[in-house]
């Protein structure tokens, strides 16, 4: 049986790894912004690197629990959480700046506007590129002990669940 296990060793091991950067939390440096409000901050995280709604909040928390580091305290709240992901079409540069339904008629020579294409259920993504982005935010409040009575986090023990994952 070791020997069976042995030799699925490497398969393993790129399962594990694939399965790791597929559906892992990548924490990215830049991203994040904290603006006071009222008590607290509103605080946000969006990266064109992130476009899983987890990996947005798992930013989110993981740039959190550092802020509050940063300002001294060892306990957050984070409130109002929301996310949300966007997707968008890039053109590619060089590419003619007519929308692809327009594109010019190379055989129309009295007509130098652009003739409509037909009308189509799918977008082109002929020349460019889909994005998904994925962003979270919400309301941030610091603590130098634990609050009572709300869900708070110990900012030191959600880096080191979360560093991990950068």
């Amino acid at each position: 049986m070791f020997q069976k296990l042995y030799r699925l060793t490497p398969v393993l091991l790129t399962v594990t790894l694939a399965a790791g950067c597929g559906s892992g939390s990548a924490i990215r440096e830049t991203g994040f912004i904290a603006a006071p409000a009222g008590d607290g901050y509103t605080v946000s995280f969006q990266n064109r690197g992130v476009s899983s709604e987890d990996r947005a909040k798992d930013n989110l928390f993981f740039h959190s629990a550092r802020f509050t580091i940063d300002r001294g305290d060892l306990y957050f709240t984070l409130d109002d959480i929301v996310t949300d992901r966007k997707s968008s079409f890039e053109r590619e540069s060089g590419i003619s700046s007519f929308p692809a339904a327009m594109e010019p008629d190379p055989s129309a020579t009295t007509n130098p506007a652009g003739t409509p294409a037909p009308a189509t259920s799918q977008p082109s993504t002929t020349g460019g590129s889909i994005s998904r982005t994925a962003s979270a935010r919400g309301i941030l409040h610091t603590f130098k002990v634990r609050p009572e009575g709300k869900t708070s986090y110990e900012a030191r023990q959600i880096l080191d669940e979360l560093k991990s994952n950068k």
